[in-house]
């Protein structure tokens, strides 16, 4: 009778966790000062963030400072990354900037990969690009932003299903630019 109750409990407990891990977690805004930006964001989560130089010029002797904010939910890496350009990029139209974030993302060293779809974002008064690209099993939705000097790459890696799912669409609809 004991072993026939601790076996029930073991498959009820199996089944509610099941259950609540397959939940798509609360999101919250977050804001980042030092981005300017904000985002819908799983609620217990904060941010894992890098600040990295990149080198660029003839002799990679410029630099200047891309910063990312990265999350983890439901098996999906959820992350914005701003990289402010310096002033030499300033005669540089957006465009020019989009189509290298996206080619930068495509290919290596990063992705790697293949790119699948691309349009305009039309849900920005900014300048702006959705992509999507996938290196084998791995996908990826960006949303790439230009603002003044301030390139933001909105990303979901992860599986297809995972970028393809509510809490993808959340992450990326709910990001805006903020003053």
């Amino acid at each position: 009778m004991r072993m026939t109750r601790l076996l029930a409990l073991v498959v009820v407990a199996a089944i509610a966790g099941r259950a609540v891990a397959g939940r798509e977690p609360k999101l919250v805004e977050y804001r980042s000062e030092k981005g300017l930006f904000r985002v819908s964001v799983p609620a217990a989560d904060e941010p894992k963030s890098e600040c990295k130089p990149i080198s660029y010029g003839p002799n990679a002797e410029q630099v200047f400072e891309r910063v990312t904010d990265r999350w983890e939910a439901n098996g999906i890496v959820l992350a914005v990354t701003v990289a402010a350009f310096p002033a030499a990029f300033g005669d540089l139209p957006a465009q020019v900037l989009l189509v290298g974030a996206r080619d930068g993302l495509v290919g290596p060293p990063n992705m790697g990969g293949r790119l699948l779809r691309e349009s305009q974002d039309s849900s920005t008064h900014a300048p702006s690009l959705n992509v999507r690209l996938a290196a084998g099993k791995v996908h990826v939705r960006a949303r790439l932003v230009v603002v003044g000097r301030r390139l933001y790459q909105v990303t979901v890696t992860g599986s297809q299903s995972g970028v393809d799912g509510k809490l993808a669409e959340e992450f990326l609809s709910g990001f805006a630019v903020v003053d």
